[in-house]
């Protein structure tokens, strides 16, 4: 059973499996055989030929073919950067793919989604006539609750371990049931005997540009209280790039998104599909142990961490080094937001009163430190990663910055049937034009 297991758990849709073992086989004895212990491995599972074979054709002759890769692509990372680099696609991530292939690449277009970049809500929407997504179930959020021009013109190609994931959402026209990594290598020497047509992507630079691609002005701003996009901005120029960082739920989630860019695979975790405020806090203590040879740091809310801060503890007692940078605004910024939408302004529960984090650090064995002006961030955030110990990073931010929400107000409104006040309308006019 322990062996079937591991099994289940490995291939497939990788996951969770729950092994329930009664009390009395635990209390017994038994003699084994160690030469029956063996290490069990994912067996990968290629796609059809012929599907791959369509797809290669299909992509080949594409005037304006992009990639969408999801959670299902992290380990095909090398081959999404070959096709990428070698085919000149563009490519969009889903929130846990960030930074499959890094979002400095020129072909990168970032997160896809309601918080996603401007840049990557864009070109996915328009124009595009062959879309390879692979490993993304196009869930609620990357698909701005299922936005009909996710479909593109001439072809979905569609790769996924997962039978169930294909077509749920969205029609394929070619659908290739396989391991992401395994199923892209063939695709990659398929289309070495392709006549490929090369694409021409001079303009994109200059639309990422005019679109602020990780460079919007105000991630620049030297306003007090701090916003969100400097604090992004400036733990970025100081964290190594290979620095593991785990997300938390709220509005801080959307700062990372579009604000904190990765550029490096598999260095960002975030529970997107249960939304479990906390996660970070407690997750990020198992992620250090698990990569000893790495810094690990949480970017977290002040809800979140008020739900799951005592595992601090846990990461003193075990000298554990994770550093937690808490975005301090004393709000819960995603609920107050969605209230603003749903209910015309009224708020009910959004605000509240937090402990001083610095006390509450070193009460619990950690390091506290704090900022509370722009330029006192990168030095916080050195001697956090110079000190070797658990510590948290209280940066206070200005509570009145929310991320841009035309985009989740517009699917709220298709998914709920209701629509914004005049005010809260008037105040979105601004993110609208800029994503046109």
């Amino acid at each position: 059973s322990f062996n079937n297991a591991i099994k289940l758990a490995l291939n497939g849709r990788p996951g969770p499996v729950h092994l329930d073992i009664t009390a009395d086989t635990f209390a017994s004895e038994v003699d084994v055989d160690e030469k029956l212990i063996k290490k069990i491995n994912r067996i990968p599972m290629s796609g059809a030929p012929s599907s791959i074979r369509e797809a290669a054709e299909t992509l080949a002759i594409a005037e304006s073919s992009a990639i969408l890769a999801g959670a299902g692509a992290l380990d095909a990372y090398t081959e999404l950067g070959e096709l990428v680099d070698k085919y000149s696609i563009p490519i969009a991530t889903t929130l846990r793919a960030k930074g499959v292939v890094p979002e400095n690449h020129p072909l990168s277009l970032g997160i896809v989604g309601l918080y996603g970049t401007n840049i990557a809500n864009k070109y996915l929407r328009s124009d595009v006539d062959v879309l390879l997504a692979v490993g993304t179930s196009f869930s609620e959020f990357t698909t701005h609750t299922w936005d009909p021009r996710f479909q593109p013109d001439l072809a979905l190609i569609h790769v996924d371990v997962d039978p169930w994931e294909i077509d749920k959402n969205y029609q394929s026209s070619i659908s290739i049931l396989g391991d992401s990594r395994l199923t892209l290598t063939q695709l990659l020497a398929e289309l070495e005997h392709m006549d490929f047509k090369q694409r021409n992507n001079d303009s994109l630079a200059k639309e990422k540009e005019q679109r602020h691609y990780f460079s919007d002005p105000v991630m620049s701003s030297e306003a007090v209280p701090i916003k969100p996009q400097r604090m992004m901005k400036s733990l970025r120029d100081v964290l190594p790039e290979d620095t593991i960082v785990f997300g938390d739920i709220g509005n801080n989630l959307a700062w990372v998104e579009a604000f904190f860019q990765s550029r490096k695979p598999k260095t960002y975790y975030i529970p997107s599909s249960l939304a479990s405020m906390g996660y970070g806090v407690s997750a990020s203590v198992g992620g250090q142990i698990a990569a000893p040879g790495k810094q690990v740091v949480c970017i977290c809310g002040d809800g979140d961490f008020q739900m799951q801060g005592m595992e601090v503890v846990t990461a003193v007692n075990y000298d554990v080094p994770v550093k937690w940078f808490i975005m301090n605004n004393s709000t819960l910024g995603m609920i107050k937001d969605t209230q603003d939408v749903l209910f015309k302004g009224r708020k009910f529960n959004t605000d509240f009163i937090n402990p001083d984090y610095v006390k509450l650090a070193e009460s619990m064995g950690a390091v506290g430190l704090r900022a509370t002006k722009p330029d006192e961030i990168m030095d916080v955030t050195k001697e956090a990663l110079d000190n070797g110990r658990p510590t948290i990073v209280d940066i206070v931010i200005d509570p009145d910055e929310a991320p841009s929400f035309d985009a989740r107000a517009e699917a709220m409104a298709r998914a709920w049937g209701v629509q914004a006040g005049i005010w809260q309308k008037i105040k979105l006019i601004p993110e609208v034009l800029k994503r046109l």
